[in-house]
């Protein structure tokens, strides 16, 4: 079943609580759920004790999943209230920006610029108009083909002012 189901079938049980018997949780939901589920087996095998228990309402052992899941529901529908609406906005610019790129992405495989099995730039891709220079990997450009980075050192033929040496 799903938490929501599971939220749903105990909605008749939770509203015909008394103010009373409503307690305030200061606990880690996600946490205690995650324990709750991993300790049922154990629980389930010590049923007939903790029946014997007057403080705990009969059936509770077979129902610990079905508390834990709803609860877990519960704790989603309220983060979800919470959640600030500029939050809600980034994730609504986020979907639409993942959308594009999604977009630009298949026209890339259309025009074959990116391998969609191995998900890297095809070799035999170049710019309009350009041939297509394909190398090894790893192999370094040819001499001159790259351009200078600002910074470096300038050649010995190439004076700083321009002027020929002489």
């Amino acid at each position: 079943m799903l938490f929501e189901e599971l939220f749903n079938a105990l909605q008749e049980e939770l509203v015909a609580l008394e103010p009373d018997e409503v307690l305030s949780v200061s606990l880690d939901i996600p946490g205690a759920v995650t324990t709750a589920l991993g300790v049922e087996p154990r629980v389930l095998a010590l049923e007939d004790r903790i029946v014997e228990l007057p403080e705990l309402p009969a059936g509770l052992p077979d129902k610990l999943s079905v508390y834990a899941m709803a609860r877990a529901h519960a704790q989603t529908l309220y983060l979800m209230a919470s959640t600030p609406v500029s939050a809600l906005k980034l994730s609504d610019e986020g979907t639409a920006l993942r959308e594009t790129l999604f977009a630009d992405a298949n026209a890339l495989v259309l025009h074959k610029l990116v391998d969609a099995e191995r998900g890297h730039w095809s070799t035999r891709a170049a710019p309009v108009g350009e041939p297509t220079r394909a190398r090894p990997r790893g192999a370094r450009p040819a001499r001159g083909s790259a351009p200078r980075r600002r910074g470096a050192r300038r050649s010995r033929r190439q004076p700083a002012c321009g002027r020929p040496r002489g």
